[in-house]
């Protein structure tokens, strides 16, 4: 599964990924310098809590789902007198 740059159109999938590469980058340390600046990573309560959030919307939507990407566009007709639609 390739993870893109453009978190916004990002499936449930990838955004499951993303998450735990955050879980196993938080698990090994909480902080990191990098040019005499000290960074702090995720919580890790936080990275679990979104974690099984995603989990619920890829059991729900599966893991190929984008959130707020558009419905389905195509169009039903329906035959006029009939219980046919195509």
């Amino acid at each position: 599964m390739a993870v893109e740059k453009d978190y916004l159109n990002l499936t449930l999938g990838d955004r499951l990924v993303n998450v735990r590469r955050a879980i196993d980058k938080a698990e090994l340390s909480q902080s990191y310098k990098v040019n005499n600046r000290e960074t702090e990573r995720a919580k890790l309560e936080t990275l679990y809590l979104r974690e099984k959030e995603l989990l619920a919307k890829i059991s729900k939507h599966g893991a190929d789902y984008v959130e707020g990407a558009k419905k389905s566009t195509r169009t039903t007709f329906k035959m006029v007198g009939t219980n046919v639609s195509f």
